[in-house]
């Protein structure tokens, strides 16, 4: 055989790393601004796995829900580009390509006056007749999934018909990841979702998050501000400041040099009991 016969082979390792880079969820020169103000993300460059629980760290007002909101597009970019498996969020295909992401609210997102299972059946309202949905009557296949998802986030079935306001925080927050389920995503992006629950339903919701990414093999994208909580969950830690990306990381590289570039300065006492609580925001 040829050199140049030898080399047109497709190399085992090259095209398994392609397959791997094929499945992930990647930002390219993505840039973000608002009515010809201040930009917002600056030329930000970022690569997702399918799997991987990424924590976005960063104060508030540093880009983290706007990347995010972004992603599933709720903003528009002023420029670069992203993609998923390979193929750009824009031109012919961006519905089918946006539904393999679900995005989870820091304010929950429910209908109030619809009930637990309605509110997650309207995790695929854009998928299904505009008829059935007015009048809340979703095919047997999309109910059967609704009560599946929610047994998957730990929802007893007495919660199923009550109102979404009746709920408790931590059960909305439930609600809401039952919900961004229906899609069957590829990646979940929760934006501070746990920034209005108490210490102990705070950590049981990161938990559901990371079980759920690794028992479905989910990208997860987290934005936080607390370090301690940012620590213990991540995989990897993307700090971002100012629109940018100053820090990305394993969270045992966190140093108190890396947390300066993030906040800007040695984060307080005050600040330390937020991060370990999760309760203050």
């Amino acid at each position: 055989m040829t050199a140049s016969a030898a080399s047109a082979i497709p190399d085992a390792t090259s095209q398994q790393t392609k397959h791997l880079n094929d499945h992930r969820l990647s930002f390219t020169g993505l840039s973000v601004r608002y009515d010809r103000g201040p930009t917002i993300l600056q030329n930000l460059n970022l690569s997702l796995a399918p799997g991987e629980f990424t924590v976005l760290l960063g104060a508030s007002g540093s880009g983290k829900t706007t990347l995010i909101k972004t992603a599933v597009g709720l903003i528009r970019p002023a420029s670069g580009m992203i993609s998923l498996n390979g193929s750009v969020l824009s031109g012919k295909r961006p519905k089918q390509l946006r539904s393999k992401l679900s995005m989870i609210h820091q304010d929950f997102g429910l209908s109030p006056r619809l009930s637990v299972i309605q509110n997650v059946m309207a995790g695929v309202a854009a998928e299904t007749n505009l008829f059935r949905v007015m009048l809340q009557a979703y095919p047997r296949t999309i109910q059967r999934r609704a009560i599946e998802r929610l047994v998957d986030v730990d929802l007893s079935p007495e919660h199923f018909d009550r109102r979404a306001r009746d709920l408790s925080g931590g059960q909305k927050q439930r609600v809401g990841i039952a919900r961004a389920l229906m899609r069957d995503p590829e990646f979940l992006l929760a934006d501070e979702p746990i920034a209005s629950l108490d210490p102990m339903t705070a950590d049981r919701v990161m938990t559901l998050l990371k079980q759920l990414g690794r028992q479905r093999g989910i990208g997860v994208l987290c934005s936080l501000h607390q370090i301690e909580i940012a620590r213990q969950f991540s995989d990897r830690i993307v700090g971002m400041r100012h629109g940018k990306i100053v820090f990305d990381g394993a969270p045992k590289d966190l140093s108190a040099k890396a947390l300066e570039k993030i906040f800007g300065a040695p984060p307080s006492p005050v600040e330390m009991l937020s991060s370990q609580t999760g309760a203050l925001s």
